[in-house]
């Protein structure tokens, strides 16, 4: 009688792999597999460094109102400056200098994108005008897997990683009340 209890676990483990193997050629063969991988998922993924960009400065903890101006842009206020931020996500070395119209970045899929520096300097324009106030600090954000060996004097250029402590570091005095943050973001929301 302990022959049979002692088989019958061992028949149903060999029972069990035999199924398994089968139903692995099966899906080999046919190129049909289970029900989990019959539905059509696609997620977007275009939206998610601005989306993280978002999340880090919400982070902040004054007050503050950020504002998405397009898929790489971010105009930021809070108590005590107003920054426009646009985020890279460019990996690779980028190897021309900062006053071309186009910049060719070597990757393992090499490519040609529009200089950050005049696509940000333009854009700043457009938001000095719409808010009526030149007091922004305009930021080139870029990831950490980009090599970038260039700088303009009127734009910070800094890592993704930074951005909380570039941001955290304060003026000695509050320039703006909630009321101001509140109206430039009304303001700017209305005009983007």
């Amino acid at each position: 009688m302990f022959r049979f209890y002692a088989s019958l676990p061992f028949l149903m483990l060999v029972a069990i792999i035999i199924v398994a193997i089968v139903k692995i050629i099966l899906e080999k063969v046919t190129g049909k597999y289970g029900k989990s991988n019959k539905i059509n998922r696609t997620i977007d993924i275009s939206k998610c460094p601005i989306q993280t960009l978002e999340t880090i400065l919400d982070q902040c903890n004054n007050i503050h109102k950020a504002i998405r101006i397009n898929s790489e842009m971010l105009f930021y206020i809070d108590e005590y400056n107003m920054y426009l931020i646009m985020f890279k996500n460019w990996i690779g070395n980028v190897q021309d200098e900062p006053n071309d119209l186009k910049w060719y970045i070597k990757s393992t899929h090499d490519y040609r994108v529009n200089n950050a520096y005049i696509e940000l300097k333009e854009k700043l324009n457009i938001v000095k005008f719409k808010i009526n106030n030149d007091d922004i600090v305009p930021i080139l954000l870029l990831n950490g897997l980009l090599i970038f060996n260039m700088s303009d004097p009127e734009i910070e250029t800094i890592r993704m990683d930074n951005i909380l402590d570039r941001i955290n570091r304060k003026a000695y005095k509050k320039k703006y009340s909630e009321e101001q943050i509140n109206e430039i973001a009304e303001l700017l929301c209305k005009e983007m």
